[in-house]
């Protein structure tokens, strides 16, 4: 997809195709709940949901981010009123907010009227803001900072990593969450420097009383590891994904973490022809140009006991050269690669190894993609935003000899069909 357009992106707030999903924050401790994320998303009328790294930018340049920002804060607030009146406590809704909005001289009105609006106590609306834009912008925008503290609005900083000279500037505020991003989190019990920053990150932060929240945990270890360095909040898909309002409800009410499986989140398909899943683990190889996503990935199968990873490839031609001579039984596969994209890749897999299940992983369901990767005979088709809920039991399901395609997919090709 093409960076959008202004025209687009106006057409997209007049038609409402902007959504809202929502991502718990855990207490790490005990798995309560803690508070929550509004995520903008743009249900694109043709390449599905589309992610905010592709088109908060161009509103910001276009003038069209405080009306945005408007709709989110409004929405989040509603939202966050109607779980309370249904009796789900947890803490605050968290939004993101622009340094162009905190600028704006009736911002400040602007979250007044909307907690107003929506009957929502300050106390449970926080604003999240990212540490480079709040550096780049503090002398413009601490007084509304201020001012909404004062109001009892939460202020968290998104992105952490500048130093302890600023953090002095923002204890000033009344700045009281820090959120510890991906990179850190990532290697941790791999990477000796992830976990020396993470330990160092922990200490300055709990030293000027601050809370640390722990985003994109994808793994039981490293909520393992987060708990015994005194980590006081966490995020991330395998605690619970972003999803719509509705069933971060039913997550809640069907018990939160304390309903998820231990070793797996995904669903586990039942046995083909009645016979039992061989006992034998699943041997599995990884292909996927993106180093972070692959190491994601391959700590989310070291969940499960009986998924074990015997290869990684780095690009299409490395799995191929890997493959004639790797004891696997299934190929997670990324689309877009270099040197051999994933559906040249996948028809030189097919050749040389025809016993391999094939499971397609891409970052959107765009439509032609889908259809191409399942003609050409990939067992399976699944988007990597739900890998930690999907995985698993997407993987088992293939290996049984059976299709699987991610719900989000299959919705947007019975739509384009419907369309």
């Amino acid at each position: 997809m093409a960076d959008p357009t202004l025209v687009e992106l106006t057409q997209a707030l007049a038609r409402r195709e902007f959504v809202l999903a929502y991502q718990p924050m855990l207490e790490v401790r005990t798995g309560k709940v803690a508070g929550f994320e509004a995520l903008v998303r743009w249900r694109h009328p043709a390449l599905g949901m589309v992610g905010p790294e592709r088109f908060i930018q161009r509103c910001e340049e276009g003038g069209l981010i405080a009306e945005l920002g408007r709709w989110v804060l409004t929405e989040a607030c509603r939202q966050r009123a109607a779980w309370r009146d249904a009796g789900i406590g947890g803490g605050p809704i968290s939004v993101n907010v622009s340094p162009l909005e905190l600028r704006d001289p009736a911002y400040v009105e602007t979250v007044r009227a909307t907690l107003r609006g929506a009957g929502l106590e300050p106390q449970l609306l926080e604003l999240e803001i990212t540490e480079t834009a709040l550096v780049a912008s503090f002398a413009e925008v601490k007084d509304a900072i201020s001012a909404l503290r004062r109001q009892g609005v939460g202020v968290a900083l998104d992105d952490f990593g500048t130093g302890y000279s600023f953090l002095r500037s923002l204890r000033s505020l009344g700045v009281s969450k820090l959120k510890i991003p991906i990179e850190f989190i990532c290697g941790l019990g791999e990477d000796p420097d992830c976990d020396a920053i993470l330990e160092a990150v922990l200490a300055l932060g709990h030293r000027l009383g601050l809370n640390l929240v722990a985003e994109g945990v994808e793994t039981a270890d490293q909520l393992a590891l987060l708990r015994d360095r005194g980590c006081d909040l966490a995020q991330g898909n395998f605690l619970c994904a972003a999803v719509s309002a509705d069933a971060v409800q039913t997550w809640i009410e069907r018990g939160g973490l304390a309903a998820v499986p231990p070793l797996s989140r995904g669903r586990e398909p039942a046995a083909a022809d009645g016979e039992e899943r061989a006992e034998r683990r699943i041997r599995v190889l990884v292909v996927d140009d993106h180093d972070l996503a692959r190491r994601t990935i391959v700590r989310i199968l070291a969940q499960a006991a009986d998924i074990e990873v015997v290869g990684e490839a780095r690009d299409g031609q490395a799995a191929l050269d890997l493959a004639p001579t790797l004891a696997a039984d299934v190929v997670l596969l990324d689309v877009s690669m270099p040197r051999k994209g994933g559906l040249e890749t996948l028809r030189g897999l097919r050749e040389r190894r025809p016993d391999l299940a094939l499971l397609v992983l891409s970052m959107h369901p765009e439509d032609p993609y889908a259809l191409r990767f399942l003609r050409e005979g990939a067992h399976g088709y699944m988007l990597k935003e739900r890998a930690a809920d999907e995985l698993v039991g997407a993987l088992r399901t293939v290996h049984a000899g059976r299709r699987y395609v991610s719900q989000a997919v299959l919705d947007k090709l019975v739509g384009e069909r419907e369309g």
